[in-house]
């Protein structure tokens, strides 16, 4: 339709439905890369920053389990035996629980585990990778909501540009006499073609009909 513009740019009516729809088209754009995006990026982040907690905690649980031995505290030793998998098979919303009570007990016995390379510095280093860890552990969640949010933008945009179009749908008669190449090309890109019962591609939904 810009390869006419000369021919309807003068007809103030149809040349403001014109450049709405055209400025919608625009915006609707950043919606919709919204839309597509993937969020396996943020799942291959998390999966990371899981591996990173699960090593320490593995070495974590391992050392208060040798403290534990030694100071033949049993009832302690059963609490930190753990197998190497067994924090691999948590989910996500356990592991978290399970790794504040070890850093819990590491706290108890804070002055004798010194001995055992569970210092106040190793702590807080579990602490900032289970902080990190569940702070990622919601980014899916936000991203989805991201992702409906652009949905209903979308929707809307293509709401108001068809509206537009259908402004241009009664007005491009005006042209006949002059132009009616320009009708006749305007009209058969608006032109819906129905195959019965089949559907539009998916990638057709984003944008309004033209």
């Amino acid at each position: 339709m810009l390869a006419n513009e000369t021919v309807w740019r003068n007809l103030n009516a149809f040349s403001d439905a014109a450049d709405r729809f055209r400025n919608i088209h625009l915006e609707l754009d950043p919606n919709a890369r919204v839309q597509k995006a993937a969020i396996t990026g943020i799942a291959l982040d998390k999966q990371v920053l899981r591996s990173q907690l699960t090593a320490q905690v593995i070495q974590l649980a391992a050392n208060l389990q040798v403290f534990a031995t030694v100071a033949q505290n049993h009832t302690l030793r059963e609490q930190v035996s753990f197998r190497p998998t067994h924090f691999d098979r948590l989910r996500d919303s356990m592991l978290p629980i399970v790794v504040r009570s070890l850093l819990e007990t590491a706290l108890v016995h804070s002055t004798a585990l010194v001995d055992y390379g569970v210092t106040e510095t190793k702590r807080a280093q579990v602490e900032q990778a289970l902080s990190e860890y569940e702070n990622m552990n919601a980014a899916p969640r936000v991203a989805i909501g991201t992702r409906k949010a652009a949905r209903s933008g979308i929707a809307q945009q293509i709401k108001q540009g068809n509206a537009q179009l259908e402004l241009m749908d009664k007005l491009v008669g005006n042209f006949d006499a002059e132009h009616p190449e320009f009708v006749a090309a305007f009209r058969s890109a608006r032109t819906v073609i129905h195959h019965g019962g089949h559907k539009a591609p998916k990638e057709d939904k984003d944008k309004p009909a033209v």
